[in-house]
């Protein structure tokens, strides 16, 4: 029979092939073909090739009878990150005008590779979104009964780009152009609080030195 779905490229193990990826199209691509999990491991080491067939055959990998415990060796080798790597990824920010889909793919990769449990994924996405979307988002949070996951805060916030699009359409404001009215008014305000700030601390020391002279 032929199979469907794309079908994996071999994998090297070099600096510039992101194993985790390649780990999801494999696996992707077996389970929609329905195979059994026997199958899945038998013809791992068929699309390792260079450093990573040295790896399989040096690690005794074709004798492992267990796929969760194959995945984690090869994880443990091809996507371990350095310090620098972590701090990069745990950081990840959202641009003013970047497409949500794509920042979401991006940081839901990363926190794939920094293997963050749910709460700490969302409270890290809240921050990395840009304001006209943590708005979106924490009013669906606010709406839900529930508990949202994260997937649910990836869900509200697809469907807040898709509103945001359709408004785009209807009266040529952009995202771009409400998160810069957004940016100055929250500019404006901070400015105003730290005035406000400024003009009481005179006040207070105007009294002191009024009491001690």
């Amino acid at each position: 029979d032929r199979k469907g779905g794309v079908k994996p490229h071999m994998f090297y193990g070099k600096k510039d092939e992101d194993a985790e990826d390649w780990l999801a199209l494999y696996e992707c691509y077996f389970a929609f073909n329905r195979n059994r999990a026997a199958d899945v491991r038998h013809a791992f080491g068929m699309y390792l090739g260079g450093s990573a067939r040295d790896w399989y055959n040096d690690h005794s990998i074709s004798r492992m009878d267990n796929w969760d415990n194959i995945k984690e060796e090869f994880r443990n080798f091809f996507t371990k990150l350095t310090p620098t790597q972590k701090r990069e990824l745990a950081f990840v920010k959202m641009k003013q005008g970047e497409d949500i889909k794509e920042f979401n793919a991006k940081i839901s990769k990363a926190f794939r590779k920094l293997e963050l449990g749910d709460e700490a994924k969302k409270s890290r996405y809240l921050e990395a979104i840009t304001p006209i979307y943590r708005i979106e988002v924490e009013k669906g949070i606010t709406a839900m009964e529930d508990v949202p996951t994260y997937s649910d805060l990836i869900k509200i916030s697809r469907e807040a780009g898709e509103k945001l699009e359709i408004y785009d359409r209807a009266t040529g404001v952009s995202a771009d152009q409400i998160e810069g009215m957004i940016g100055k008014m929250t500019k404006s305000l901070k400015e105003e609080i730290k005035r406000s700030e400024g003009e009481k601390d005179k006040i207070t020391v105007s009294q002191i030195s009024e009491k001690v002279s």
